[in-house]
């Protein structure tokens, strides 16, 4: 197995002698065995080794286990260590994330620590045929795109992965011959994880009741299917230097000419990368985000839409221009009626449904966060949407300055005066998706019943005109 790997780092090109390298040693056979292997390689490439233990404080004493097998591996092999401790447990409730994502930031933040404090060249992770055959399956399961089903990459920026045409047999069998030890993870046994249980059950079912190759088949699909993904990805970075306008952060536009004559497949790459030279951070953008980009091409100048991370796409004459949402928002105020009220608020589109209904004996009042009913006797005046002004209060068991509440539900202050307030001549009726005022509550004297449904959804979006 070590000549496969020593043909991999050739292959790809991941080593170069001097290289000063950290890698990821969690104390498993994949990690260990990467880790001697570098070892060996270590005086005839001069390479600088440096690894990195996280222990996640997940585990308790087993953790502990695994951090002096590591501390021992190290300084048997006279490689420098470096050990992390983070509590994941609490990261990931704070950050309200799982814990196998909370983790892996963890993990990959400690990674570049140590490799700037080290100057370090590269990162060396051990993943293998199967990680990938896992992780191409997991994609396939979320839903993914080509660059998904290309899975894991040989070398990511300076993230190289050696054993990557490596089965975890082959991984386990070089241990046993060369004497080896290591330590297993009990957790991954269990089926807490996603991962865990595509490992443990999903293919091992396929592969006993459909194809015995499957997880080598896989690898083999994902592995053309990164050619194939580079290719487009070549293509899409042509045309968007050949034709857009880039101010990294802050601005991104192209012709609509330009972007009307490529193939969609093409064209949705160019946007996505738009997207991401101004906000510097795709997470938050799916598939129907760029959708309505698209839509947008082909409408009249001045049209657009409202994205995620504070951007704007809109039609501007003959460009389509992706930019900052920086522009201060300004106090606003909409009369509402009875009916259905389609409502564009410095580009947030939503709709607002209003009804008046008799009140009967024992009505059952289903309320929810988008949804509530008032009394209406005791509206005063005819009904509007606005912003937040200074002074601004709701009843609730006491007066509650608007600000106060804000500040309470951690809504950030440049979105504050997007929240709508629901409000009459008296004062605030609601704010919408949050709290309702306690003097308009519905009570055994109401006779009539005010109903407010409040949608921001993205089929509404398609019923305003764009």
């Amino acid at each position: 197995m070590e000549n496969k790997v020593i043909r991999t780092i050739k292959k790809f090109n991941m080593i170069k002698k001097g290289d000063s390298i950290v890698i990821g040693l969690s104390g498993g056979a994949d990690s260990i065995s990467l880790a001697v292997i570098l070892t060996h390689l270590k005086k005839e490439m001069k390479l600088k080794l440096i690894a990195v233990h996280i222990n996640h404080g997940i585990r308790g004493e087993e953790a502990d286990r695994d951090q002096a097998f590591v501390e021992s591996f190290c300084k048997e092999n006279d490689i420098e260590l470096f050990v992390e401790y983070k509590d994941i447990i609490n990261e990931a409730k704070i950050k309200k994330l799982s814990l196998e994502e909370a983790g892996r930031n963890a993990r990959y933040k400690a990674f570049e620590e140590v490799m700037n404090k080290k100057n370090a060249s590269k990162l060396a992770l051990g993943h293998h045929k199967n990680d990938q055959a896992e992780t191409v399956l997991h994609n396939i399961i979320r839903g993914t795109s080509l660059k998904g089903l290309g899975g894991i990459r040989p070398i990511r920026d300076n993230i190289i992965r050696p054993l990557i045409e490596c089965t975890r047999k082959e991984i386990e069998d070089f241990c046993e011959q060369r004497g080896i030890t290591f330590i297993e993870d009990s957790t991954n046994f269990k089926c807490d994880y996603t991962r865990n249980k595509i490992r443990n059950h999903l293919i091992p079912y396929i592969e006993e009741n459909f194809n015995p190759l499957f997880a080598e088949k896989l690898c083999t699909m994902s592995e053309l299917l990164q050619e194939e993904e580079d290719y487009i990805a070549r293509a899409a970075a042509e045309s968007l230097a050949q034709n857009a306008n880039i101010i990294k952060g802050e601005r991104a536009e192209i012709g609509i000419e330009a972007i009307s004559k490529m193939h969609t497949a093409i064209r949705k790459r160019v946007l996505r990368e738009m997207v991401f030279l101004v906000s510097e951070d795709c997470r938050d953008y799916e598939n129907k985000h760029i959708r309505l980009i698209e839509e947008l091409i082909g409408l009249d100048t001045g049209k657009s839409i409202a994205l995620p991370k504070q951007l704007r796409a809109e039609i501007n004459y003959d460009l389509l221009v992706i930019k900052k949402n920086t522009s201060p928002i300004r106090d606003w105020s909409l009369d509402v009626t009875e009916g259905k009220n389609y409502l564009d608020i410095n580009g947030n589109r939503f709709r607002l449904d209003i009804s008046i209904t008799e009140c009967k004996q024992n009505m059952y009042i289903e309320e929810n966060t988008y949804t509530k009913w008032f009394d209406y006797d005791k509206i005063n005046g005819g009904l509007s949407l606005r912003s937040r002004n200074n002074g601004d209060y709701i009843q609730l068991k006491g007066k509650k300055k608007i600000k106060d509440y804000m500040i309470d539900q951690k809504i950030p202050r440049e979105k504050r005066k997007l929240v709508p307030l629901l409000t009459d001549n008296n004062g605030i009726i609601w704010i919408l998706g949050y709290r309702i005022s306690e003097a308009y509550k519905v009570d055994e004297k109401t006779t009539k019943i005010l109903k407010v449904s409040y949608f921001k959804e993205e089929e509404f979006w398609r019923s305003c005109e764009l």
